[in-house]
């Protein structure tokens, strides 16, 4: 059994004195007691027994079990009941010196608020919930505190710990099995074979779940081309994704782990099932991470132009700061002396050959054309020289992987199959009918040169434009588990008719407005009796009645007085 599985000694301790830790709203909320409790509790004649009762009837409620023989109560639990029946705490040590007293009261808390002993059929029931949670968390410990609020939901009396792991580790077992078995059903004869050659070892490389499994971490040209020929291998091993879509995807991630953990000694000891199942969910998820890793190295490589190019703009603009200021001198002489002539009417041409001749002005003119840049300051004109570098992957990127988009992105779409077809027909010159919607006013200028369409420019421009989309959640790539389409990150429509039904049973009809605001007002009124109760009580810290008049304690000081004398001083 995998380690998840078992409860650790920590955990155990934690499930077992939980309560002992409770925070006072905690205790509010699971041990508060009401006027029938408090009825039933006084029928009891003596304190100690009224005291001991009360204790076990809010053991009972939480954490869901009495106390065992001869346990002492959680001080927590004794004053905060001794508090609210005004009894002294001391009296629970005279209380059930007989054993038989406890489980007398055990015996009447049942009767009384209908508890349950932990037999048949409540097993059997408890298994159903604990199948679906254990589809998503293959986790003991929350098994266990699942299985303890259905438990405690039903009032259903909590069995011994030990009972409820071997119960965990029965249905965690079973949906183990149901898991693989559903998966290995799916699976056609070559498909287990080819999941079986991937422990043959070669005397080269190892096996190819080895190779597999070292994923490449080079943000290169040679990295992407590397992660998308395991795409392709692994796409040829003829897994298709659709295998596993009934199982969730937590399950489907834990499986995969162990498909990355396990040796291969492992794996050949493992039944068929078991064996095909981790390996098949290995590798679909081994696909999607591959996929993810492809297009996070393609835009940092984007991203590396972006920062290149910035970087030259800057280093020209940092290596020509003195002239630039030179210039910025020259200009500002000039125009202050156009300026002083105008404004006296005297000629313009004697102004500027004070300032500089004209051979001169000329001379300015040529090599400031030489220090200035676009506008738009964009420095594309750069990115060309890069264009060779993409080039040697873009391709097969493009080929290897399946996009959609939005509907406002379908000229972005059509933009990528463009290239893919000139790519495959080995065409230079881009079509002149190719899309254009997708290319934005700071591109433009670059990609519609005279000669017609520039192909370095408007493939750069689709590769950027598609970047930036991916990145948005605009666009998305198939077989990713990053990129995914906004639909797949909610519940698919007939699973949610299904869980609609279920919640409506289970629960009052929150999706129709009236009952909601009915269901609010109900659950407000009932809040509202509480903190009456809790006032008549005086269980409210720092607010009570005074003569029919709520009264709020004032704020106590938070810092000692000390402090005071800090604050008058001139720091």
């Amino acid at each position: 059994m995998s380690a998840p599985q078992e409860l650790t000694q920590a955990q155990r301790d934690r499930l077992q004195t939980g309560h002992h830790l409770l925070s006072r709203p905690e205790m509010v909320r699971y041990w508060l007691l009401s006027e029938e409790d408090r009825k039933h509790i006084e029928e009891r004649r003596r304190e100690r027994n009224r005291l001991g009762f009360a204790v076990q009837l809010c053991l009972l409620r939480y954490p869901g079990w009495p106390l065992g023989p001869g346990e002492p109560p959680p001080q927590n639990l004794l004053k905060f009941l001794a508090k609210q029946l005004e009894i002294d705490a001391v009296e629970v040590s005279d209380y059930a010196k007989r054993p038989q007293t406890r489980t007398d009261h055990v015996q009447e808390l049942a009767r009384l608020f209908r508890f349950r002993q932990y037999v048949s059929p409540f097993p059997a029931m408890l298994r159903e919930p604990l199948r679906g949670e254990a589809l998503d968390n293959e986790s003991a410990f929350t098994l266990v505190q699942s299985a303890l609020g259905w438990l405690r939901s039903h009032r259903v009396i909590v069995p011994a710990l030990t009972t409820l792991e071997t119960l965990v580790r029965s249905v965690g077992s079973e949906v183990e099995r149901t898991v693989y078995l559903r998966i290995e059903e799916s699976l056609t004869g070559d498909q287990k074979k080819t999941l079986d050659g991937l422990l043959e070892l070669s005397p080269k490389r190892g096996s190819m779940l080895g190779w597999v499994r070292r994923v490449p971490s080079s943000r290169s040209v040679s990295g992407i081309l590397d992660l998308i020929r395991r795409v392709l291998w692994i796409r040829d091993l003829g897994v298709k994704p659709e295998l596993v879509d009934a199982i969730p995807a937590a399950r489907l991630r834990q499986l995969a782990a162990r498909g990355a953990r396990h040796s291969l000694s492992h794996f050949r000891r493992f039944p068929d099932a078991k064996r095909h199942g981790i390996l098949a969910a290995f590798v679909l998820y081994v696909c999607q991470e591959l996929t993810d890793r492809t297009f996070a190295f393609h835009n940092r490589l984007l991203g590396r132009i972006f920062y290149t190019a910035e970087s030259r703009q800057w280093n020209h603009l940092t290596a020509s700061g003195t002239t630039v200021n030179q210039k910025l001198h020259n200009h500002s002489r000039l125009t202050r002396a156009l300026a002083d002539a105008h404004r006296n009417g005297t000629d313009l041409g004697a102004a500027v050959e004070s300032v500089l001749s004209w051979e001169r002005l000329e001379q300015e003119a040529v090599e400031t054309s030489r220090l200035t840049r676009p506008l738009d300051a964009a420095s594309y004109e750069t990115y060309r020289s890069h264009y060779p570098q993409l080039r040697q992957y873009t391709p097969k990127l493009l080929e290897t992987f399946h996009f959609e988009a939005i509907p406002a992105l379908k000229p972005l779409l059509a933009g990528i199959e463009t290239i893919r077809q000139m790519n495959r027909d080995q065409v230079s010159e881009v079509p002149t009918d190719a899309p254009r919607g997708f290319v934005k006013s700071k591109w433009a200028s670059y990609v519609f040169a005279a000669k017609g369409i520039d192909r370095c420019y408007y493939e750069l421009c689709v590769l950027l434009e598609m970047s930036s989309a991916l990145r948005s959640g605009d666009q998305w790539v198939a077989g990713s588990r990053r990129y995914l389409r906004f639909d797949d990150y909610m519940i698919e429509p007939a699973k949610w008719q299904r869980q609609r039904v279920e919640m409506v049973e289970a629960r009052d009809p929150l999706l129709d407005g009236d009952a909601y605001l009915n269901g609010r007002k109900t659950d407000l009124d009932r809040q509202l009796k509480r903190v009456c109760e809790l006032m008549q009580q005086r269980q409210l810290e720092d607010v009570r009645l005074e003569n029919n008049k709520l009264v709020v304690s004032p704020l106590t000081r938070a810092v000692p007085e000390e402090t005071e004398q800090w604050a008058e001083k001139d720091l």
